[in-house]
């Protein structure tokens, strides 16, 4: 685990398996921005709606 910059408390810490994750999830939608015509950088309200929308209808179950 990593701590997060700044703080004294380790029970702050970051798992190793929550940033991969978080970094996975960003790859996720910095790809769907670039391939649907969005900015990642200061997304707009617009944007995070728009991208919540596509994962709701592409993961939806059977």
């Amino acid at each position: 685990m990593t701590a997060i910059a700044g703080t004294a408390d380790h029970s702050l810490s970051i798992a190793d398996a929550t940033k991969a994750a978080y970094a996975s999830d960003w790859r996720a939608f910095t790809g769907w921005c670039s391939t649907s015509g969005y900015r990642t950088i200061s997304a707009s309200a617009e944007t995070v709606i728009a991208y919540l929308a596509f994962m709701a209808s592409a993961f939806r179950p059977a």
